[in-house]
């Protein structure tokens, strides 16, 4: 009997623990963070970053989020400039120039998307996977995890809360 109590107990504590991330509010984004404490900061107009662990100086992080937007007013501005929103926001926030590794389908923001994988050198090895999405509200958002260390077991739960988290506040 004291065998069953504890197998309960601990299949309840298994049940809670995973849902005890707490939201990370980036500018009007939201997603659940299951990676520990972080800073936001801000890169620019509506792009901010963080990154883990976040008692590491930044060249010394494992994993950065950023995360960029462009209202309805200055998507308009970039497209009819001739330039594309993804390729100004990863070339501005990420250094990249290239083309993707490979581009995956995955879930964002409650619909099918792609999450496209690049490595770089900039500032030093690194995988860089993006989420690129449109918006309903005629806004764009660019979100990109740059993993530092592979395999990243934070890297992983970071795209994964991504995909099933991350949304407009």
């Amino acid at each position: 009997m004291r065998n069953l109590l504890r197998l309960v107990l601990l299949l309840l504590v298994g049940l809670v623990l995973p849902s005890q991330a707490e939201d990370l509010n980036i500018d009007r984004f939201c997603l659940e963070n299951n990676l520990g404490p972080t800073k936001v900061e801000e890169l620019g107009l509506d792009a901010y970053t963080c990154y883990w662990p976040a008692d590491v100086d930044y060249k010394e992080a494992q994993v950065e989020l950023i995360v960029a937007s462009l209202d309805a007013e200055g998507l308009k501005q970039v497209t009819e400039s001739g330039s594309s929103p993804y390729q100004m926001m990863l070339t501005n926030f990420t250094g990249i120039f290239s083309e993707p590794e490979s581009i995956n389908k995955t879930l964002f923001v409650g619909s099918t998307g792609a999450r496209q994988v690049y490595h770089s050198k900039i500032p030093r090895k690194n995988t860089v996977n993006t989420f690129p999405k449109a918006l309903d509200d005629g806004s764009f958002v660019f979100v990109a995890v740059r993993s530092y260390k592979a395999p990243n077991p934070r890297a992983a739960k970071l795209i994964t809360a991504i995909a099933n988290t991350f949304r407009v506040r």
